[in-house]
Order: structure tokens, then C-alpha cells, then sequence
């Protein structure tokens, strides 16, 4: 899938969203090469507003 994004599509930059306590979707993030680039706090928000 990766392949397809970069080289049938032309994207520059393929993003992973997950959660830190996953242990094992980053390792697999950082088996398929990709960085982590830094954590995001409080970003997320429910439907209702709330946050964490």
C-alpha cells in the first residue's frame, strides 16, 4: 500500500496516527519506515466536545 501511495500516486508524505500505549502498531509503523516525529496532547475531541 505504501508503494502504491508513493509511486503510483505521487504523495510526498504518508502519515500514522496511533496511539503511544500500542506497542505493537508502532513497531509495526517503525518496521515499514516511519519516523516518529512527536507525540500530540489533547488534540483528539468527542462528537460532544469533550477531550481527554
Amino acid at each position: 500500500m505504501l508503494d502504491f501511495g508513493f509511486d503510483r500516486m505521487a504523495l510526498q508524505r504518508i502519515e500514522i496516527w496511533t496511539e503511544s500505549a500500542n506497542v505493537r502498531s508502532v513497531r509495526m509503523a517503525a518496521r515499514r519506515g516511519f519516523v516518529h516525529e512527536g507525540t500530540l496532547r489533547g488534540y483528539v475531541r468527542e462528537d460532544d466536545g469533550s477531550g481527554p
